[in-house]
């Protein structure tokens, strides 16, 4: 019985090979794209699951807050809250901090030459037991219980010690957050890449400590994460960080908050991240985008399948008067239904193997590695099977077993009304599907040119900047004076016109400079205090020429005394508006002063700089001081140059770095390309985009074009009538387009609402942003109807051109 089945469905498909192939082709493209789009997202979705205790692990953060409003959220917290949790909560079993000052990387002094790894942190013992790593050799609770220990992951120890065993060596830091000799107590292998918590060095935070360091409430640079017991009420600790906000942070606008490890990486979006997050509502467009396309896949199916109800409905009516049973026919049809989604979900799975690797390129996400071919991908294959069986299969079964024998063969049947609306209707949904990509697809294009293009009310062009070593400015004279040598050796540079020292620069974020809440005002308007977050920036006299920032109002004011420096300021307009001038030139020579200060310190304004954008154009302008030093400690050195002379500059840079600093890597970039870099998620949402809605609409006009097909063989005979009648090919190819032309432009009416609505929403995230613009719609119109037109006019025409003396002979 199924033997005999199975022959008869073998032989229909092999019969009617372009609507086989249409209907696998459409499938398998539908199923790879979905398949894709989910096992990215998946690996979204188990970013920080790895700890056993992920549930109940929290981080704490800041809330800089004025009039009972919140400005800004810091995801770094004071270095007393962790080791206060635990001693005042019982539900806190467990806790750890990381430390590095926000600097990310750490340069070790090896005999050959010095060596920078990128993930350095200082953290407490309780890292490895929120965090379990496999470790490779040590002990993991002894590895960093004493100051001056580090572990190292398998790479940074095969990159320090090539083909020698690393445990026991001693690794020396020169300067910074890291400064010490420390021994190698432990290699564990590499952390994964779907956790925010990647690393190669790991420092003791004992080693803090051990220079005088003492746990405070004043400066916040740690990240605090804390283990709850599994019955903990979560509640009862923000009600503790709240006592501490009134106790210990009142007086600078802090409060205290927290949030759950899981809930990181999908829209944290606070100040000072450690690594970028996800816009969740872009996943929630991808997931839409996957759910679209396998939709369009299958509602193919199905209008293939019914539109040959006239072709096959005699089959079915000559099988029902030999005998044959309904139940046999759905089985029919589902085993043909059933070898087709197959068939599309092995192509599928090839090329879904095939692409994945230039998928990763795009997107930084190896799904073939995380998540991978686990036990969850193979259902989800099952399950895209079954969901191609039941919903693209079981209607066109149950709607072509159940045709009357008597009305068929009596050529009394002309099809079925019913089946035709919903062909129509599927097809509209297909279209508006189409639209909405193509619109999205515009939208996200038209906002990353926005913020590539705009005004940062500064120049990158022709700037290269440069990490200089971290030091203490105060004690260190010796490496104060290298800087000026190394500053002097590249002035000297052929073809570079400017040299200029800063604590940060664009591109970089402003994760290595501090911002105080705790209040600031004119001291001509004592009661108007700045509800903001102001930050405060360290530069010296050439950093603004060198970026051409525009004065508004005085000019650069620099004082060989630091502290004499620190009192005379330049601000932005940004922090002109918090403080309450009224123009630039009213805020030349005026004072400010931090609330509650008690030992007479003032601040006298020297100049008015125009906004200009340190971050990319999805944060807002911060108000910033900017103190122009002598000296910056711990920033970068900026040098303008001359184009003509690109290809000498770099040698001649490193030659001048290894001359005054042998001992410490260079670390350099073009600041136009590395701004650049801060949209690389908005860049890859677009190319994903653009990738995803072509191929939508590829197999919306793939099944439209194999629909036009059938169409046009059901109408062959009308279409001769017409043409012995006198009709022209251009009114024949009219007639058959016109109908599918009604629809596409109802799905273009139903579409482009929706997508003004969800884009509104996604540009909300960006604190400049395009306008949603009108051409958006008749475009993605047009694209969609252009390519409609190929797909039905070439069937069109065929049977226009046909003679129609073979249409009729049968008559």
């Amino acid at each position: 019985m199924f033997k005999n089945v199975l022959q008869i469905a073998l032989r229909r498909l092999w019969q009617h090979k372009s609507f086989s192939l249409i209907n696998v082709l459409g499938l398998s493209l539908g199923m790879a794209a979905f398949l894709v789009l989910v096992q990215y997202l998946r690996h979204e979705w188990s970013y920080d699951q790895q700890s056993p205790h992920a549930g109940q692990i929290w981080r704490a953060y800041n809330e800089t807050i004025a009039d009972g409003e919140v400005l800004t959220r810091d995801a770094n917290t004071h270095s007393a809250l962790g080791p206060a949790l635990k001693q005042d909560l019982p539900e806190v079993e467990d806790y750890t901090r990381l430390y590095n000052r926000n600097e990310n990387s750490v340069t070790f002094i090896m005999p050959e030459r010095p060596i920078k790894l990128e993930g350095a942190w200082m953290v407490d013992p309780g890292f490895l037991r929120l965090f379990p790593q496999q470790f490779l050799q040590g002990d993991a609770q002894t590895c960093l219980a004493d100051p001056f220990q580090v572990i190292l992951t398998q790479s940074a120890a095969q990159i320090l010690f090539p083909g020698q065993k690393a445990m026991g060596k001693v690794l020396q830091v020169n300067g910074g957050a890291f400064e010490g000799k420390y021994t190698v107590r432990g290699i564990v292998a590499d952390p994964p890449q779907n956790t925010h918590l990647k690393f190669n060095v790991l420092f003791s935070m004992q080693t803090r400590y051990a220079a005088g360091f003492e746990d405070n409430w004043s400066g916040y640079w740690d990240y605090n994460y804390f283990q709850l017991s599994a019955a903990a009420d979560p509640t009862k600790v923000k009600t503790q960080l709240d006592r501490y906000s009134d106790t210990h942070l009142k007086d600078e606008g802090i409060r205290l908050n927290m949030q759950a490890l899981k809930d990181i990486h999908q829209g944290s979006n606070l100040m000072y991240e450690i690594e970028p997050n996800v816009d969740p509502r872009s996943l929630q467009m991808l997931f839409l985008i996957a759910l679209f396309i396998l939709g369009i896949a299958f509602v193919n199916y199905v209008n293939l399948s019914t539109a040959r109800a006239m072709e096959r409905a005699k089959e079915v009516s000559l099988r029902k008067v030999i005998g044959a049973k309904r139940w046999q026919l759905i089985a029919q049809f589902l085993l043909e239904g059933f070898l087709i989604n197959t068939a599309a979900l092995l192509v599928a799975l090839v090329l879904l193997h095939y692409f994945a690797p230039a998928f990763a390129r795009l997107t930084g996400r190896d799904i073939l590695q995380i998540p991978g071919y686990d036990g969850t991908f193979v259902a989800l294959c099952f399950g895209t099977l079954l969901a191609g069986l039941v919903l693209a299969g079981l209607y066109p079964a149950f709607i072509l077993s159940a045709y009357a024998p008597g009305e068929v063969l009596r050529s009394r049947w002309m099809g079925n009304a019913q089946g035709g609306n919903l062909r129509k209707a599927l097809v509209v949904v297909q279209f508006a599907c189409s639209v909405g990509l193509i619109i999205s697809v515009f939208v996200v294009q038209g906002q990353l040119h926005f913020m590539q293009k705009a005004d940062l009310g500064l120049s990158l062009d022709q700037v290269v900047s440069l990490k200089t070593p971290a030091f203490n400015w105060q004690q260190d004279s010796i490496q104060r004076n290298k800087m000026a040598v190394l500053k002097n050796e590249i002035e000297q540079i052929p073809g570079v016109s400017s040299v200029a020292s800063s604590e940060i620069v664009p591109g970089l974020g402003i994760s290595t400079i501090s911002g105080t809440s705790s209040g600031m005002y004119w001291l001509k308007k004592p009661v108007a205090v700045a509800k903001s977050t102001i930050y405060t920036l360290g530069t010296d006299e050439a950093f603004f020429p060198t970026f051409d920032v525009q004065f508004l109002a005085g000019s650069f004011y620099q004082s060989m005394d630091r502290r004499h420096a620190y009192e005379n300021l330049i601000i932005n307009e940004s922090a002109m508006h918090a403080l309450g001038f009224p123009n630039p030139q009213a805020a030349v020579g005026e004072q400010i002063a931090y609330q509650g200060n008690t030992d007479g310190f003032r601040m006298t304004i020297r100049g008015v700089v125009a906004d200009f954008h340190i971050e990319s154009l999805k944060e807002p302008a911060r108000p910033t001081l900017y103190q122009c030093v002598p000296s910056v400690e711990n920033g970068y050195l900026s040098l303008k140059f001359d184009a003509a002379q690109t290809a000498s500059l770099l040698p001649a840079l490193n030659q001048a770095w290894k001359k005054v600093f042998p001992e410490h890597h260079l670390d350099y970039w073009f600041l136009d390309q590395q701004f650049l870099q801060q949209y690389q998620s908005e860049q890859r949402l677009a190319v994903v985009f653009s990738i995803f809605a072509a191929l939508a609409v590829g197999i919306a006009c793939l099944g439209l074009f194999g629909l036009a097909a059938y169409l046009v063989v059901q109408r062959r005979k009308e279409i001769g009538v017409r043409k012995v009648l006198g009709a022209g090919v251009g009114q024949i190819v009219a007639l058959l387009s016109s109908n599918f032309l009604k629809l596409i432009f109802i799905a273009i009416l139903i579409g482009s609402p929706v997508a003004w609505y969800v884009m509104e929403q996604w540009l909300e995230g960006f604190a400049q942003r395009i306008p949603f613009q009108w051409y958006f719609v008749p475009s993605a119109g047009a694209l969609v109807i252009g390519v409609a037109l190929v797909a039905v006019g070439a069937q069109s025409v065929k049977a226009a051109l046909e003679n129609p003396v073979d249409a009729l002979r049968g008559e």
